[in-house]
């Protein structure tokens, strides 16, 4: 079989050379017309949250469907107006999409260890006239996590003095270095152990995994301190206890306990030791729409 190109046309000769002779048959087949790429949009915006990732586009004409390949085997695809009910039963207007502004989001799945990642999507509108739109386009995400530390609780192991069965102890919380609870307890009891509840102690902070100093969504490691003084009877006497709630390894504190003693020291007339306990529970922020919030959007063009 040979191809010859000519006038504008593929001409395909069919056979041998005798059966060409013999018929002189030629099959012609014309080209294709090739779908111009245009610029068609006067809007593409793409902004990104924690793992999610917004794309904001408006269209300049009518256009048949818009779609977006994420990349990661997720697709959203659109030829119907948001907003608007499907009759599966019946053919789609010819023109579905109306000139407007459509507004996509797609979360994707936090990779291994929760560290920044790169993901590139394609978005691809088809306009009614017959041109596409193709937009290609790189975004790098950097995962946001809500720590929440509950309410601690005291147990007082012993008195704090040899000569009283009372103590008198102040708590101070602090935050980052900042004090932002202070709390008086004076159990008095014979028997031992005594506990208490700290209301109040509980509190959330929103970290990022972000490794770069110098970036906008880096976020410093979170240093939570109690501090207990005993002051009822002679020199006074103090205890503390710190931990650092870390960005690093965040995919991995779901849930997260922590159980310490507190010694309470005092050069004269005693010490004791207070236990002090509280959970910790760290989750992914994923900032989209509650289900059935009719998701894509859209905004219809000002006349």
């Amino acid at each position: 079989m040979r191809h010859v190109a000519g006038g504008g046309h593929i001409v395909v000769a069919m056979g041998n050379a005798e059966d060409r002779n013999v018929s002189g048959r030629t099959e012609i087949i014309k080209p294709v017309d090739v779908k111009p790429v245009v610029d068609s949009l006067s809007q593409f915006v793409v902004t990104t949250d924690s793992v999610v990732v917004t794309v904001r586009l408006s269209t300049t004409q009518r256009a048949r469907r818009i779609a977006i390949d994420w990349g990661d085997d997720q697709y959203d695809t659109i030829w119907v107006r948001p907003g608007l009910p499907v009759d599966l039963h019946t053919h789609p207007q010819d023109d579905p999409l109306p000139e407007g502004t459509y507004e996509f989001r797609h979360a994707y799945e936090l990779p291994q260890g929760g560290l920044p990642f790169m993901r590139t999507f394609l978005v691809h509108v088809e306009n009614a006239d017959g041109s596409d739109d193709l937009r290609l386009k790189t975004v790098r995400l950097v995962p946001r996590f809500r720590v929440i530390q509950y309410r601690a609780y005291l147990y007082l192991l012993e008195p704090c003095d040899l000569f009283d069965s009372s103590s008198e102890l102040t708590i101070k919380q602090s935050v980052a270095g900042e004090t932002v609870r202070v709390w008086h307890w004076e159990p008095n009891s014979s028997f031992y152990p005594v506990s208490t509840v700290l209301e109040g102690s509980q509190f959330a902070v929103e970290l990022t995994t972000e490794t770069d100093l110098n970036a906008p969504e880096y976020t410093e490691d979170v240093t939570v301190s109690f501090h207990f003084d005993e002051s009822d009877w002679g020199p006074d006497q103090s205890g503390r206890h710190s931990s650092t709630i870390s960005r690093y390894g965040l995919p991995d504190r779901a849930g997260e306990d922590v159980d310490a003693i507190v010694h309470v020291d005092k050069s004269i007339g005693g010490g004791c030791e207070i236990r002090l306990h509280y959970d910790r529970e760290a989750t992914l922020i994923r900032p989209m729409p509650s289900s059935g919030s009719g998701w894509p959007v859209f905004e219809a063009a000002r006349a």
